[in-house]
């Protein structure tokens, strides 16, 4: 996803590693009924998404408050 997403950088990348494995750390420990793996792969793709705009968002706050 991230390869094919022009507006990713390495930030988003290092989050949605990290949140994407304590996922699945997290819930291969636990009985759930969709597997961890697909919970980990959607939580790294909106954790991607979230930290990618982080920069972006606090640019757009700054540039427009004054």
């Amino acid at each position: 996803f991230g390869l094919y997403w022009k507006k990713s950088n390495s930030m988003g990348a290092m989050f949605s590693m990290i949140i994407g494995t304590i996922t699945w750390l997290v819930l291969s420990n636990f009985e759930t009924t969709f597997p961890p793996t697909l919970i980990a792969l959607i939580s790294s793709i909106i954790s991607m998404m979230i930290f990618s705009n982080i920069k972006w968002l606090i640019h757009f706050g700054h540039k427009h408050s004054n």
